[in-house]
């Protein structure tokens, strides 16, 4: 299967400049490969947009990967790379070599046929990430737009000299180039960790391997069996949520 993995590694090692770029080139051909389908992707995106608060309140449930991960799935990206029913984003995933429990994540796509990845990297305490979540729990508004704004403000994200220096050339000097890089670096992030955790959640995007993929997909029950089902309907969970089953689980609710 022709992966935006392979395009992008291929890319990269085509590219001419940084040595970031086979870095990152190298870091995604080692990394375990996640494909989440179209069904999984739009319910993702769906859950995240309409229910962004039972993201938020729930990323303390998602764990620290032990090693280089990527996820791709068929999608824009979020501030408009790609479209049509070609277009494909992907995430690398990579524990900070030096600093405990700090993620990094570079973010790539594809474009009428081009793949490439973002020069800028956003940073994730996983640690604070968890202090959040408890506090969201308690303590914020369930409001869309403030709960993004808030999980948001728990990126960060630079941009390697080197990368800067080849931004400068490309945009012939524009200032607004790196300020774009940057949004490209952070903008999936929010979709990343709402993924992450319909991956950890019951009732979430199921696993199955093949040929050294790992594809994500729904799965083919819609809801809940058993008591978990039944407290769902007495509750009035809203449909397309991530709800709170116990200290250390979460159930994602859909019709």
């Amino acid at each position: 299967m022709d992966t935006l993995a392979d395009r992008v590694t291929a890319a990269s090692f085509r590219a001419i400049g940084a040595q970031e770029h086979l870095q990152i080139a190298g870091l995604i051909r080692g990394a375990t490969s996640h494909v989440v389908d179209r069904d999984a992707a739009l319910a993702v995106r769906d859950a995240l947009d309409a229910h962004t608060w039972s993201v938020e309140s729930n990323l303390d449930l998602i764990p620290m990967p032990q090693g280089a991960a990527w996820y791709e799935w068929p999608l824009p990206t979020r501030v408009g790379h790609g479209g049509g029913d070609s277009a494909r984003t992907g995430c690398l995933v990579v524990p900070h070599p030096e600093v405990d429990n700090l993620l990094m994540v570079v973010t790539a796509w594809e474009a009428l046929g081009i793949a490439m990845h973002s020069f800028g990297i956003a940073m994730i305490d996983m640690v604070e990430l968890r202090v959040h979540a408890a506090a969201a729990r308690r303590l914020y508004s369930k409001d869309r737009v403030e709960s993004l704004t808030r999980i948001m403000s728990k990126v960060d994200a630079f941009v390697p000299q080197a990368f800067m220096e080849e931004i400068t050339i490309l945009s012939d000097g524009n200032e607004q180039a790196a300020d774009a890089a940057m949004r490209d670096a952070t903008s999936e992030v929010p979709f990343l960790l709402a993924l992450l955790l319909a991956l950890n959640a019951s009732g979430g995007i199921v696993v199955k391997e093949e040929g050294g993929i790992r594809r994500g997909m729904l799965p083919d029950a819609r809801r809940r069996k058993g008591v978990g089902g039944m407290m769902d309907g007495l509750l009035k969970r809203p449909v397309g949520s991530f709800v709170r089953t116990g200290t250390s689980e979460a159930a994602w609710i859909r019709a």
